[in-house]
């Protein structure tokens, strides 16, 4: 990689859009709440570890695509709430257990 090549990249990094979409996400993850964060830890544990799903698994099961499956369950998106339905009689568990509403 030259020079040039180095130097798009890094402004690409550095773009408007890409901060934004840090900051968006970095946002989100602080609105969720670090309990929110501990249950999804759990359910990719429990599910994507002990189980032996992959992503596409459990996002076939609640009716989504892999990546944004994933992204649920690292706390980078919040659902709808019938999709946070069905993931918790998936699991077991109250979507508002899992996502308690904001105060």
């Amino acid at each position: 990689m030259n020079s040039q090549e180095i130097a798009v990249n890094s402004n690409l990094k550095n773009s408007p859009k890409i901060i934004a979409e840090r900051e968006k996400n970095s946002l989100f993850r602080s609105d969720i709440g670090q309990a929110s964060l501990l249950v999804l830890r759990m359910i990719r544990e429990r599910y994507i570890g002990d189980r032996g799903w992959s992503y596409g698994d459990f996002a076939r099961k609640i009716g989504v695509d892999r990546a944004y499956a994933y992204r649920i369950l690292h706390g980078q998106r919040l659902p709808s709430l019938q999709i946070r339905e069905t993931i918790g009689g998936l699991v077991g568990m109250s979507e508002d257990w899992i996502w308690p509403p904001h105060k």
